[in-house]
């Protein structure tokens, strides 16, 4: 755990001796050690992110007298992929819990951590423990829902948190000294103090005990509890004691004469609330506790007010210079497939792929979309960029956390529960959804393993037996207890979808013919197999897909894949004839003619030598948008067609793979590779982040060797 006395015993690094710092810089080196291996046990898949921020914390950690700013690390990343939790988590290996502050980030509206705040400034004030000048921990979460620059560009002139970019600056906040406040309290203690003389110079008395006055009392009415014959000559007498100093007396009714208590007077008695006191050393920057400024007399409090505004260090900034900002957020301008939340079927290994090719460029262009350049640059360059969670890193964090549910039935009922890989299979189809993170994965954990557990448990403890083994086969999740089989039904929300889905042998045969139009044209032209081929997903939008690669966007390959674009729908036609061709085309051709139209309008490969755009989007002389339409038409209905004649000219090979995908709801890219190479078509295996380049270097070299 962290070392307590690093925050109010900072080392003096002018007159300390060389041992006494290398030892604290030896003995923080090894805490974070621990910490960077805890946080690693806990968080799978994270290991590089985790080192990555401990480097980074070092210096703050171990020598935060040498910090002149504030340390600023920014996390971005996909949902669920453990930013904040690996914040919090870290926070409290390091023993920062009482020194963090967690501000979830917005322009409008009451967050749920700090509703009533709207500055920065204010936030960090509510925590004592948050000091100037010595280190804490602060996390600007949720930083997506934050921006200075709304969607059509234009700065917002409203939003809350404005004080975020002094803080990120150059650490220091100013310090806003109420001064009506302060004010006020001179006021009331004067005003306290000429009351507390006055009183010395009379007395009063307080009514008898036992006497209570009904209310709405009249002349007539007698006083509840209080015979006359009970009110004695010192009840009566308006001194009451040996001070001779006389009481107020009520005159009137039937206590005319009797001594009475003036509550007024009473104000003080129970103290100052809790409230009142922290407010009044916030305001002042006191450094005592509140229990001893509690003891303060009001004549004390008076002269601290009038000393401390008379101080200048009361009017200096606040200093966060020794501060460690966490900036973390969801930033989708730069995670465009996080937006793919239909995609199960998608492998996690392509989105994880995808994500690792994200770098400091792309995450400052997504920033553009939201802040001013001046302020992105106050977040400095340390953005550390999550990946989505790779099919190794779901499977470890399934079989961890069914491990923690075996371990804790265990403990708690003494029973041993042996789980079947068939139930990791199940949660793994049912719970992973390759953009969302863990979340969707633990609920389904839940639903499959913890939901069956009370039949499971009283069928052992019925059988008196401490041992049950759990599976999953026909729809139902077993659970063995000494040879008897009791069944719990289920079928995977993902499951049934596929199921209901792919009950019709014409829809399946639809989607085969589709898609493996796509992945032979796909292969013929590129010499590369589709990342993925799936004929069968259990999203209701999309009858399958393929997954391709990035290009680098030469015109022989936009044509290429233009073609294949185009390829699913020349299936269908040469399949089942022009009227039997389905909808489905629609994105196809969208897709398609937007490339077609980029070409031809854009990027000069066409007839077209000149940038062509519309005249309200642009300031471009040649906005002839309309003459480029027939030319766009035409490179289409080109490549449609040579599409259609590639599938036919390698027909067997398009019929083997239709085949295939109706055996098999996906087909793996080695699987592909061997039913071309079936068909003398050799194909490369190429990993799905990777991009297709021509051969410029060979066509360089050729180049070199020309008269």
């Amino acid at each position: 755990m962290y070392n307590k006395s690093m925050n109010t015993n900072d080392i003096d690094l002018s007159k300390a001796d060389h041992k006494q710092i290398v030892d604290r810089i030896k003995e923080r080196r090894k805490a974070l050690k621990r910490v960077s291996c805890e946080l690693k046990k806990h968080f799978v898949g994270l290991d590089s992110i985790i080192d990555r921020i401990i480097k980074n914390i070092e210096v703050w950690y171990v020598m935060p007298e040498l910090l002149t700013r504030p340390v600023i690390i920014c996390l971005w990343g996909p949902t669920g992929v453990g930013k904040t939790d690996l914040v919090r988590r870290l926070v409290k290996l390091l023993g920062f819990h009482d020194r963090f502050c967690e501000v979830e980030m917005m322009n409008k509206g009451n967050s749920t951590t700090y509703p009533w705040h709207s500055s920065i400034s204010s936030i960090l004030g509510t925590n004592p423990k948050i000091e100037s000048g010595k280190p804490c921990v602060l996390l600007m979460d949720e930083i997506q829902n934050f921006r200075t620059i709304n969607e059509d560009g234009h700065e917002l002139s409203e939003y809350k948190f404005r004080d975020i970019w002094t803080l990120l600056s150059d650490g220091k906040l100013p310090f806003h000294v109420d001064l009506d406040y302060l004010l006020q309290l001179l006021w009331e203690y004067d005003d306290k103090e000429k009351k507390e003389k006055e009183g010395k110079s009379k007395k009063r008395f307080a009514i008898p005990e036992k006497a209570k006055i009904k209310r709405d009392a009249t002349d007539d009415d007698e006083i509840e509890g209080l015979h006359p014959d009970s009110i004695t000559d010192n009840d009566l007498d308006p001194f009451g004691d040996d001070s001779g100093s006389p009481k107020e007396v009520v005159h009137g009714g039937l206590l005319s004469g009797i001594p009475i208590t003036d509550d007024d007077d009473d104000d003080d008695d129970d103290g100052p609330s809790y409230y009142n006191l922290k407010h009044f050393k916030t305001t002042l920057r006191l450094t005592e506790s509140l229990e001893e400024i509690a003891k303060w007399t009001t004549s004390k409090k008076k002269s601290i007010i009038i000393e401390k505004l008379s101080d200048q260090n009361l009017y200096e900034e606040v200093d966060y210079t020794r501060s460690l900002i966490f900036i973390s957020g969801n930033l989708d301008e730069a995670y465009e497939f996080a937006k793919k939340t239909n995609e199960v079927d998608v492998d996690a290994d392509i989105f994880h792929q995808i994500s690792l090719k994200i770098n400091l460029l792309d995450i400052k262009k997504a920033l553009m979309e939201r802040f001013k350049p001046e302020q992105i640059a106050r977040f400095g360059n340390t953005q550390v960029i999550y990946p989505t969670l790779s099919k190794k890193s779901y499977e470890k964090i399934i079989a961890r956390k069914i491990a923690e549910i075996v371990k804790n039935v265990e403990r708690r009922c003494n029973v041993k529960m042996g789980i079947d890989s068939s139930i990791n299979r199940l949660v793994y189809e049912n719970g992973v959804f390759p953009t969302q993170g863990t979340r969707p994965v633990f609920s389904t954990i839940s639903e499959i393993i913890e939901a069956p557990l009370p039949p499971f448990l009283l069928s052992v403890f019925s059988k008196q037996k401490r041992v049950i083994k759990i599976s999953y086969a026909d729809g139902h999740i077993r659970g063995e207890v000494d040879g008897s089989i009791f069944k719990y039904p289920y079928r995977g929300a993902l499951d049934k979808l596929k199921e209901d889905r792919n009950k019709n042998i014409d829809r399946r045969v639809l989607n085969a013919v589709h898609e493996a139009g796509h992945a032979i044209v796909y292969a013929v032209l590129f010499k590369y197999s589709p990342p993925q081929i799936s004929s069968r997903p259990a999203s209701q939008e999309i009858g399958g897909f393929i997954w391709v690669h990035e290009i680098c966007g030469a015109k022989k390959m936009i044509e290429n894949k233009i073609c294949t674009i185009l390829s699913g729908g020349a299936a269908e036609r040469m399949v089942f004839g022009k009227n039997n061709a389905t909808w489905g085309l629609q994105e196809d051709l969208h897709e398609a003619t937007k490339l077609a139209g980029a070409m031809a309008k854009r990027y000069g490969m066409e007839e077209f030598s000149s940038f062509i755009m519309h005249p309200q989007r642009s300031d471009i002389v040649n906005t002839d948008v309309n003459s480029a339409n027939p030319l766009i038409e035409k490179i289409v209905a080109k490549f449609a067609q040579q599409a259609e004649d590639m599938l036919r000219e390698w027909k067997a090979l398009f019929q083997d793979t239709v085949d295939c995908l109706l055996k098999n709801k996906n087909l793996s890219t080695e699987d592909f590779q061997k039913i071309c190479a079936k068909h003398s078509l050799k194909i490369k295996v190429r990993k799905s982040e990777e991009t297709i380049y021509s051969d410029y270097h060979r066509q360089y070299l050729s180049f070199k060797n020309l008269p």
